[in-house]
């Protein structure tokens, strides 16, 4: 960075001195270290020993900083974007003529026909929950026909939180601190459960489950009288984490937003 006069390269290194995270001051000729509050209880450090590497470290921490930017290079070479294949572009006009049950805070769940729902994405965190549907490989979890990029085919369970609460009262006496030691008590209690309903509850201890949510009854659905999670997202604490800034999903879920305008246009929805 190259100065038009002594009085801007005052100002400039006055500036960098209000935001350092120690008191001593910068000379104006020579900076080896500069430290700049990013997020509390953060820092990123700078080393500057010429103009070039100050221009080209203070772009990339602007870049750092910029949550509505995304770099390709910052992610792994190998990782390949799915975003093509947008429920819109295989069920959009029917998705216009079905009911829809809104409220979920990251899907939104299309009643098909009597047997499937189709499940859509509305944030980079419901692409993760629509992952663990997908790979949950348990009975109690609705059986995944399709998957899309934003969207997955499942079979259809229909609530019944008075039958579900019924289900569910065995295991509400427990908290997230004991399940995760998977006391013997609890061992018994999903077995027995198990052998009541034909489950497979038992295998959920190998998984991450957020217990609160597991044993919410809106969680919950029935298929010829097996309980279904209908909620699949309870099987991972992770999926209710937001999707980190620097995460390959935000990108995908930013392409995903860019194909579905496409498709909104092309079909004239």
């Amino acid at each position: 960075m190259r100065f038009r006069s002594p009085d801007q390269r005052k100002a400039v290194f006055a500036n960098i001195n209000r935001f350092s995270n120690e008191d001593k001051k910068i000379g104006f000729k020579v900076a080896h270290l500069l430290k700049f509050k990013s997020e509390p209880k953060e820092e990123v450090v700078i080393e500057m020993k010429d103009s070039k590497e100050w221009d080209d470290k203070a772009k990339k921490l602007i870049d750092e900083f910029d949550e509505n930017k995304f770099s390709d290079h910052d992610y792994s070479g190998d990782y390949k974007y799915d975003y093509e294949n947008v429920a819109l572009k295989k069920y959009g006009k029917h998705m216009n003529e079905v009911p829809v049950k809104k409220g979920g805070r990251d899907r939104d769940v299309y009643l098909l026909d009597e047997e499937k729902v189709l499940k859509v994405a509305k944030s980079p965190e419901g692409l993760m929950q629509n992952t663990v549907e997908g790979d949950a490989g348990l009975d109690i979890v609705p059986n995944v026909s399709e998957t899309g990029s934003d969207y997955v085919l499942a079979e259809r369970a229909d609530r019944n939180d008075l039958r579900s609460m019924r289900f569910l009262k065995p295991l509400r006496e427990y908290h997230q601190v004991q399940i995760e030691h998977h006391p013997s008590e609890l061992q018994g209690d999903l077995e027995a459960l198990d052998n009541e309903y034909g489950t497979d509850t038992l295998n959920i201890l190998s998984y991450d489950v957020n217990w609160k949510d597991f044993t919410a009854p809106r969680n919950w659905g029935w298929k010829n009288d097996m309980p279904k999670l209908i909620d699949p997202g309870a099987l991972s604490q992770n999926v209710l984490h937001k999707v980190a800034k620097d995460d390959p999903t935000r990108r995908e879920w930013q392409l995903i937003l860019e194909e579905r305008r496409k498709t909104r246009r092309d079909l004239g929805l």
